[in-house]
């Protein structure tokens, strides 16, 4: 939990004024930017999530000072952590994650700063340029996920396996661990053993690195003298839009990091203890949003089996093999309804009325 770990522990229990005043690490920084950006823009960083593995999407949410239900307190703390953050972040590496961090309601905000730093300002432009084509992109990785993916020793091989994916979430997640592994490469934590030639051939990747290459922030890109026409923003929003027909799970359970994936380590346990959560515990407020009804109704639960049943007969449409996602899916539906729907909801709606 969040008291337990050192990095958070003296931002536990603060008020919103104490943090206006106390002086904060970067990383302290950031995390505070993050969750405000949670709260008031419904926005997680997957960046600072691979940096940060144990940093759940939830875990800040339990501190006192962000429990207040102050908007106008909590925009004016964002801006004083983002301003404290331009006078102290010096290095490309912090600079990356606090760039993430930049919400378009903040650039005429920052427009003083970015004005007279003519450097940030190309960088954020670069950065919101692709942000625009990337529209869509996942804003939760649990913990579990992000501390696999940081732990990888070959990221050229993770990057072969969510290349290959028809996912435009995974498309995103792969490039924040480009992001993630070149940041590490600056700070001289990692060699640079990238497969540039593989990398390149990747309109996003070789927009990407290009950018950054003409932006001084990486000092050379092995290969780029056999790219005679490097990829335009044009180029990179067609590929990237060729996944917009993807049924990457972004309801409300996979914020919760419910996930039927062969590489997210959950078991059926796991996968059922967040089903179970997500129809009876309400601090997992993803739900609420979503207006899936309160916890423990049966028109909770109606939503979250109709939810499962979807993906179902979507992935069924899908030319690759879904045989094992689908088999997960009957698993946990056919859970729900031993567990929940038998015992408490049979009176109310009918099964049957689930659209498998």
């Amino acid at each position: 939990m969040l008291n337990n770990c050192s990095i958070y522990s003296r931002l536990f229990a603060k008020t919103v004024d104490e943090l206006k005043t106390i002086d904060l690490s970067n990383d302290e920084i950031l995390i505070l930017i993050n969750n405000l950006n949670q709260i008031l823009y419904g926005e997680n960083s997957i960046l600072l999530s691979l940096r940060h593995p144990d940093l759940n999407a939830d875990l800040m949410l339990n501190t006192t000072a962000l429990k207040e239900n102050q908007s106008r307190s909590l925009r004016e703390l964002r801006g004083k952590l983002q301003s404290q953050a331009l006078r102290k972040m010096k290095r490309s590496s912090d600079l990356f994650y606090f760039i993430d961090l930049i919400q378009l309601d903040d650039l005429n905000n920052l427009q003083f700063e970015l004005n007279t730093n003519k450097n940030l300002k190309r960088w954020v432009d670069f950065e919101f340029s692709l942000r625009n084509v990337l529209k869509s992109k996942i804003s939760f990785v649990s913990s579990l996920e992000a501390s696999e993916l940081t732990a990888y020793a070959d990221f050229n091989e993770l990057w072969i396996n969510y290349s290959n994916s028809k996912s435009k979430s995974d498309i995103f997640l792969s490039f924040n661990l480009l992001k993630q592994y070149i940041i590490k490469v600056i700070c001289n934590r990692l060699p640079d053993d990238l497969d540039y030639k593989l990398l390149l051939n990747n309109s996003l990747m070789a927009f990407y690195l290009k950018g950054l290459f003409e932006l001084g922030l990486i000092s050379d890109i092995p290969q780029m003298d056999e790219i005679f026409l490097w990829p335009t923003i044009h180029e990179v929003r067609a590929y990237v839009n060729r996944f917009e027909g993807d049924f990457h799970d972004q309801s409300p359970l996979g914020l919760m990091g419910y996930t039927v994936r062969m590489n997210s380590g959950l078991t059926q346990e796991d996968r059922q203890n967040i089903l179970n959560r997500a129809f009876i515990d309400s601090d997992f407020n993803y739900v609420e949003y979503y207006d899936w009804g309160y916890k423990g109704t049966p028109n909770r639960l109606k939503c979250i089996a109709s939810h499962l049943a979807m993906l179902i007969k979507n992935s069924k449409r899908q030319s690759r093999n879904m045989d094992q996602a689908i088999e997960r899916w009957d698993e946990d539906l056919e859970y729900l309804r031993k567990e929940f729907y038998d015992n408490r909801c049979a009176a109310e709606f009918s099964w049957c009325d689930i659209q498998f």
